[in-house]
């Protein structure tokens, strides 16, 4: 396993439905990603013991619910404990982000979940579904009823894990001849296992929180590690 599949893993931790559930520390050691240091110039999103850093939301970034309500943590991992219940519980970063690159593992039960960033709606998929967007494979983008496809389809059955890396860049910050800022033109790239899957989509770049989203499947994220990158 290269640094990078070692590195940021959000690990998204497989729990069975009804009365079978499964915890990290039921999980195979031969399918669990391991616990591991930043790598150099990295910081980590989460300190495995608690949520500090973090907060619940109620569909949007701003409206804060009291923690932890749908989430809790097992073995230095951030996990959905419940199904929706009509109420989004996204978790988002206290602080944001505009230039950065992100390490994470995950492994889930099926379904679909993701992450929330300025650039675009990054989407983990179920490996198993062969119709829609699903059958195209995590990495996908979505901009509100539009998609952007991944090159290529590389998950890792389920309740196995799988690696992200995910690059958000753009040009200096510039102002209008009024002095406000203008929104930068830049790309985000995602690697998943170490394949590149989104080669450097143009989006506009701008500074935001970064959401774990609650989409209702059990999910769980791990070794979660950022580099900030200038602006």
């Amino acid at each position: 396993m290269n640094i990078l599949s070692r590195c940021l893993g959000l690990t998204l931790i497989l729990f069975g439905f009804g009365s079978n559930v499964m915890t990290a520390a039921d999980t195979p050691a031969a399918n669990r990603a391991d616990n591991v240091s930043p790598p150099e110039g990295f910081v980590s999103l989460f300190n495995g013991k608690d949520f500090a850093g973090w907060k619940e939301s109620g569909g949007k970034p701003t409206e804060f619910l009291e923690m932890p309500a749908s989430w809790k943590i097992d073995d230095n991992t951030i996990m959905f404990i419940k199904e929706s219940t009509g109420k989004d519980g996204h978790l988002w970063t206290e602080k944001s982000f505009k230039n950065w690159e992100l390490h994470v593992d995950w492994k889930f039960a099926g379904g679909t979940t993701g992450f929330f960033t300025s650039p675009a709606h990054i989407k983990i998929w179920d490996v198993n579904k062969t119709t829609g967007w699903a059958a195209t494979g995590s990495g996908s983008l979505g901009y509100g009823d539009t998609m952007v496809k991944p090159i290529k389809k590389a998950d890792k059955p389920l309740g196995q894990w799988n690696h992200f890396r995910i690059l958000v860049e753009s040009p200096p910050a510039r102002k209008d001849p009024n002095g406000k800022p203008v929104a930068s033109k830049g790309t985000i790239s995602i690697w998943l296992n170490d394949e590149l899957v989104i080669d450097k989509e143009p989006r506009t770049i701008r500074k935001s929180r970064i959401g774990l989203q609650d989409h209702g499947s059990q999910v769980g994220f791990k070794n979660l590690y950022i580099r900030e990158l200038p602006e």
